[in-house]
């Protein structure tokens, strides 16, 4: 198992600073790939740290002058990026598995907020797009939150509405692995304790 995850990426900066490349050129067949992006992709697209993407999932792309550099970028939607993702892990011979965004700790009349119309509506039809694995991690974390209730669920973050501490992290991850074992399909859950 390798995680080669890095704080503050999206989907986009992934590829524009070569991280893509490494993790693609050592993939193998057999490998399984967990994709999970979106957090950072809602920002700034040309300015600030300029790290966002087109909202949705098509196939439009838009040239931006980036502020720091002065260059001029080629910038699709978070779906392309993704479906990318999906299509060169096969090429490779993994099976890739696209993970939607966790939930924020961000609520509105009791309920925690979800991503099913933004970011993890956008990783599900990218996911369908391509026939590979999907797991709604932000259904079954905000469903988990939702029954846990506000000031429980607060605990679980650092000083932050994005980021967990170490028990939030292990809530979610083992709420992953519920994902995993509901994809009998995926093969990975012989492996999986």
């Amino acid at each position: 198992m390798e995680n080669d995850a890095m704080a503050g990426r999206s989907s986009r900066t992934f590829i524009d600073e070569g991280r893509w490349d490494g993790v693609c050129a050592a993939l193998k067949p057999g490998d399984f790939l967990f994709i999970q992006f979106g957090h950072n992709d809602g920002g700034a697209i040309n300015t600030e740290k300029a790290r966002g993407t087109i909202p949705g999932n098509g196939d439009e792309s838009k040239v931006y002058k980036m502020e720091t550099t002065k260059r001029n970028q080629v910038v699709y939607s978070y779906g392309w990026y993704i479906r990318k993702y999906i299509r060169d892990a096969r090429l490779k011979g993994a099976v890739p598995v696209v993970v939607s965004p966790v939930p924020r700790d961000r609520w509105k009349d009791g309920k925690v907020e979800r991503n099913d119309n933004s970011y993890g509506k956008w990783a599900k039809e990218a996911a369908e797009m391509e026939g590979a694995f999907f797991i709604d991690v932000n259904k079954l974390v905000a469903d988990k939150y939702d029954a846990m209730g506000h000031d429980e669920v607060t605990k679980l973050f650092m000083a932050d509405h994005t980021h967990t501490k170490y028990q939030g992290a292990l809530l979610n991850a083992s709420i992953i692995m519920e994902g995993v074992r509901s994809l009998s399909q995926l093969g990975l859950n012989k492996y999986v304790k």
